[in-house]
């Protein structure tokens, strides 16, 4: 009996013996498996990058020509006969570089930043940028300062026309502060002009487009100055197509841009504020009759301020929180 019991002990043992030896030799053939399909990657690992780099390539190059012709059509259709537009995709420190270009006939590039500038920057430079509001997908505003509109005067009516063309077909608010009469160009265009001496107070008349709006309708509806430099207090109407300021040389128009990057990039200094005045507030009007609020309030603290209103003049509170920050 105790030899019988010893036996069974000794077969039971060796059953697991051999299941964990089983067990050890499937492990090692799965590794086995997983060595050499490591590599394979590994023999067939510069053809894939090489392989994966010629797609990027390809498909770069292929949006690269779609955006090459775009923006060939649009400078040709503000400064006919001007050269091609070229897209040279580099690399500069190992980041990605893009040179904008125009082709000359003997094939060489001339960059268009060092090398040209002028009209020709301006136009590709307002064409950029509506196609980066348009590819950012938030809120379709594009401002263009004065010196972003500068075209000799023969080029202004193609110029604004190409804008007005591409803000229509984009969905894209424009405002452009000029100082051509833009009245002569396009019936379609909302246009404020500024009045006054920058010495006694300007201000701006804007004729009311309140009637343009729906409720609901993204975009700014006015942006409002008070105390902010040469203003006391104005405000700016806004369509919702292109909007242009103009009026002579220093007398505030850029002031509008200088409030919109105050409020929006929090880019504000206290000679934003109007001399004797304590502080400097930019309003914006909004979807739903809100009412976006920047305040600059020097040797405060915070010394900027935003809020946003509703149109009784409440400060906007959703789910517990309250939209008012310094």
């Amino acid at each position: 009996m105790i030899v019988d019991h010893e036996i069974a002990r000794a077969e039971a043992s060796l059953a697991r013996l051999e299941g964990r030896r089983d067990a050890v030799r499937e492990r090692a053939a799965g590794m086995t498996r997983e060595i050499e399909l490591a590599k394979g990657r590994l023999a067939v690992k510069d053809q894939v990058e090489a392989f994966i780099e010629a797609v990027h390539g390809s498909a770069s190059r292929r949006n690269l020509a779609a955006f090459e012709t775009l923006l060939t059509a649009l400078v040709q259709e503000v400064l006919p006969g001007e050269k091609p537009v070229a897209l040279e995709l580099s690399t500069e420190r190992g980041l990605a570089s893009l040179d904008v270009c125009v082709k000359r006939p003997d094939g060489s590039l001339e960059d268009v930043l060092e090398d040209n500038g002028g009209a020709l920057t301006n136009v590709i430079g307002m064409a950029l940028r509506l196609i980066a509001v348009v590819k950012a997908d938030v809120a379709r505003f594009l401002a263009l300062d004065e010196a972003d509109c500068w075209i000799a005067p023969e080029r202004v009516s193609s110029f604004y026309k190409v804008l007005e063309d591409g803000a229509a077909r984009l969905g894209v608010q424009c405002f452009a502060v000029s100082h051509h009469d833009l009245s002569q160009f396009s019936g379609k265009f909302h246009i404020a002009r500024v009045v006054g001496e920058a010495q006694t107070g300007v201000e701006v008349l804007s004729p009311d487009c309140s009637a343009a709006w729906e409720d609901a309708q993204p975009g700014l509806r006015f942006i409002r100055l008070v105390n902010v430099q040469a203003y006391a207090d104005t405000t700016l109407r806004l369509s919702p197509g292109v909007n242009a300021l103009i009026g002579p040389n220093n007398r505030g128009k850029s002031t509008f841009i200088r409030a919109l990057r105050a409020v929006f990039y929090g880019e504000a200094r206290d000679s934003l504020v109007r001399a004797g005045a304590k502080s400097a507030t930019v309003e914006i009007g909004v979807a739903g009759k809100r009412i976006l609020r920047f305040t600059r309030q020097p040797r405060r603290s915070p010394v900027n301020v935003w809020s946003l209103h509703e149109a009784d003049g409440s400060i906007v509170e959703d789910k517990g929180m309250r939209y008012e920050t310094g």
